[in-house]
Formats: structure tokens, C-alpha cells, sequence
């Protein structure tokens, strides 16, 4: 067989131990079936690509298929929460989060005025005030910048 074909022995074992090889006792070989199946690695391996056998390529392909089913699925979940109310985009949750902020700082910086009219504290005392709550609200933005 290696004759016929050009080969070494030692390469139409390798074929014959990756099955493109037929044999049919030990030591013989089918010679058709043999050359279909040399010509089928060479093709297998034109179309796969260098040193990727077929079972390489269709185990990168069930895995990728598989990746995409995840995908698929994980979406599906996506699209569901979000329409169930349980989940909303990053960046609206953001914009919330950040007026709330704007709002509570501003009602915060309101205390030092109310403070006075309504506990008689003084202009000096009002200004400590308004400089700690002051302080607390650049402490928080600082603790919360990205």
C-alpha cells in the first residue's frame, strides 16, 4: 500500500490509526477504500484548515453553536425581566441615581436657612452648618466617582 501510494509505512498507519486507512486484515489494506479515504483527509484538511482534523472543526462547531444557544437564552431572559418591570438599562438607572443625588443635595443645603428661622441659630453657627453638610455631599460624590 505505502508503495502504490508513495508513502512510508509509518505515514499509512497514522492514516490507518486516524481511520482514512481501510484495513482488512493485519498488514492488508482495501485500496480503494484506502485512497477514498487519504483523498477525504486532504480534503478535510483543504477545507478545516492546516493540522485541524473534521472532529476538531465540528467539536469548535458544537461549541460555538452552543455558546449561541447561551447567548440566545440569556437574551431571552433579558427580555423578559425588562418587560416584568425587574431590570432596567444601565444608563437610565444612571440618570435616576444621579437626580436623586442633585435632589438631595439641594434639599440638604436648604437645612442651614431653615435651621436658623426656625432654632434661632445664628449667622456664624448656620455657616458651620451649611459647611459640614457641605463637606458630607463632596465626601459622597467623591466616594461614588467612578
Amino acid at each position: 500500500m505505502a508503495f502504490i501510494l508513495g508513502l512510508t509505512n509509518e505515514r499509512v498507519r497514522q492514516y490507518a490509526s486516524k481511520g482514512y486507512a481501510i484495513t482488512t486484515r493485519h498488514g492488508y489494506y482495501d485500496l480503494p477504500r484506502t485512497v477514498q479515504g487519504i483523498v477525504r483527509y486532504w480534503q478535510e484538511k483543504a477545507n478545516y484548515g492546516p493540522g485541524r482534523e473534521a472532529d476538531e472543526v465540528r467539536a469548535d462547531t458544537a461549541k460555538a453553536g452552543l455558546r449561541r444557544e447561551n447567548a440566545d437564552a440569556e437574551l431571552a431572559e433579558l427580555k423578559l425581566a425588562r418587560e416584568r418591570g425587574t431590570v432596567a438599562p444601565v444608563d437610565e438607572m444612571a440618570r435616576l441615581v444621579e437626580d436623586m443625588i442633585v435632589k438631595a443635595r439641594t434639599a440638604l443645603m436648604t437645612i442651614p436657612a431653615k435651621a436658623r428661622n426656625r432654632a434661632g441659630l445664628t449667622q456664624e453657627q448656620g455657616q458651620v452648618l451649611e459647611e459640614l453638610i457641605r463637606d458630607v455631599c463632596n465626601d459622597i460624590v467623591l466616594d461614588t466617582a467612578p
